[in-house]
């Protein structure tokens, strides 16, 4: 039934959308929290108890609904309303499940809310908004629903990213510890120049780096304090990382070029041997310090994607892609380490007894033990490297992969770290054990990780997946949600109550 009120509505709305006055985004602000006070006040009156959700999902006008209410339908000779298509039970049911709904929902029945299709005068309040933005060169404003579905998750998922990059930082701080230790000295021993230097000056920037990627981590896991100026800072930072690998690399390769210099004297090494040795060293080296530095960069760049508000750009080809770099430099490190261990066998047999071979921070003992790690290192990545594009992946909770990457790096902890570092005297090897421990984590947990977002991630990422909307979505959105609960309050507090008792029960008892 249409009133007088209806029509100051209609006009008031048009005003909204039409008015050439409106000059800044506060106006029509205003201007649209007056239209929807008002049309909510007129739906709320114009409910006289005949309004009722029937089995369709429809609300309908019925007079014999009212039969027993307290109150009656206002007389009228108008005809009836039409009936107007409302919620079903089943979108009601999910309401709370759907992402972008508002924080202030309360989850019960009645004041369950959803979001609609916008209107024609919705459709026209957004065209002004974005009219008037490219007027003023203004970009429409994000908000986190935090207390949504979506925003729960937004939540969940950078809590995440900062503790992945605190166990990052916390390996690139304990790595290069023994190194620096080692080039340091006392009365003029420090190594001040040459490559020893670059190597030096990398361990530092690594233990630096963290250092920062630590106190960035700790800060939004925890107290969720983090701020997108620190996080910028430690991604230009993480560039000086690669010194380290670059000039550990150098001293290898310079190494390679003489007769001598991995092998002991002992075994009568030849030029080629030292040069294959040198350059499986060289492939090592590379493959374990990009999965450090790379580990670092990875999370502080999708931390800093959160911190901005576009956690969206992270779909299923985002991982796609890194999980098929990572496996890929997994399965380098291990075919390194597996041709080193199979030559050393070839040429000087299963045992060492004149003294290990050290190439870079692979300390071998015992050729065979190098061989297995490198064998199972090798299937693994090759594994992952599958899986990435959907091969031998039965479900999205197939988790083989975690299972397997979990029992290859606790493999390497002990057969790579402290068998092989045992066999020397007097503990010469336990910081060779530390540094690969460090320089191992990365290179296995990567993998491990990517797969698992791989599986879970969606094709296609929405803002709204994450409880991201703009200014117009707000606005069409708490219109619906406005509306729908005036509806529902008034067609629950209209029907009759199963647990009152009829007036002519009470009378007669």
């Amino acid at each position: 039934m249409r009133t007088a009120d209806d029509d100051t509505v209609m006009k008031a709305s048009n005003n909204v959308v039409q008015s050439p006055t409106l000059a800044t985004r506060q106006d029509l602000a205003n201007a649209t929290f007056n239209l929807t006070s008002q049309r909510s006040v007129n739906f709320e009156d114009s409910m006289e108890g005949s309004v009722e959700l029937n089995d369709s999902g429809f609300y309908v006008s019925n007079s014999s609904a009212n039969v027993g209410s307290p109150r009656s339908p206002r007389p009228t000779n108008k005809p009836p309303v039409k009936s107007r298509p409302g919620p079903t039970q089943s979108q009601l049911m999910a309401a709370s499940d759907r992402p972008g709904l508002g924080a202030n929902t309360s989850g019960s029945f009645q004041n369950a809310s959803f979001r609609t299709e916008p209107s024609r005068r919705d459709n026209s309040r957004n065209n002004l908004l974005q009219s008037m933005r490219s007027a003023q060169g203004l970009k429409p404003s994000v908000h986190l629903r935090k207390y949504s579905v979506g925003g729960m998750r937004y939540s969940s998922e950078k809590r995440q990213i900062a503790g992945m990059l605190m166990l990052f930082g916390l390996a690139c701080v304990f790595q290069p510890l023994y190194s620096t230790a080692t080039l340091i000295g006392t009365n003029g021993t420090t190594h001040l120049v040459g490559v020893d230097f670059a190597i030096l000056f990398g361990d530092v920037c690594i233990i630096l780096l963290g250092i920062m990627a630590v106190g960035i981590g700790l800060a939004e896991f925890v107290v969720e304090s983090g701020d997108e100026k620190y996080t910028t800072a430690l991604l230009l930072w993480v560039q000086t990382g690669f010194v380290w690998v670059i000039s550990s690399m150098t001293s290898v390769g310079r190494i390679a070029v003489g007769s001598i210099g991995f092998i002991p004297e002992a075994y009568n090494p030849s030029v080629l041997i030292n040069r294959f040795l040198g350059a499986m060293g060289i492939i090592a080296i590379a493959s374990y310090g990009f999965a450090m530095i790379g580990s670092v960069a990875f999370m502080g760049f999708s931390l800093y994607a959160f911190q901005i508000m576009k956690p969206q750009e992270r779909d299923r080809d985002y991982y796609v892609s890194r999980a098929a770099i990572y496996s890929g430099a997994l399965f380098l490190a291990g075919l390194s380490q597996f041709l080193m261990g199979i030559f050393i066998i070839e040429v000087y047999g299963m045992t060492l007894e004149s003294g290990p071979i050290q190439v870079g921070f692979f300390l071998i003992n015992l050729p065979l033990v190098t061989t297995l790690i490198g064998v199972i290192q090798t299937a693994s990545g090759l594994w992952g490297f599958l899986r990435a594009f959907g091969l031998f992946v039965k479900s999205r909770s197939d988790n083989r992969f975690q299972l397997a990457m979990g029992v290859v790096w606790v493999a390497q902890l002990i057969l790579q770290c402290i068998v092989q570092s045992a066999y020397l005297p007097e503990s010469k090897g336990a910081g060779f054990a530390a540094s690969v421990a460090g320089l191992s984590f990365a290179l296995n947990v990567m993998p491990f990780y990517l797969d698992y977002k791989v599986r879970m991630t969606l094709k296609r990422v929405k803002p709204a997946y994450f409880g991201l909307v703009d200014d117009d979505e707000i606005a069409v959105d708490n219109d619906a949600e406005i509306k729908i609960s005036i509806r529902r309050k008034s067609s629950i507090a209209e029907s009759p109550n199963p647990f009152k008792p009829r007036s002519g029960a009470v009378e007669s008892a």
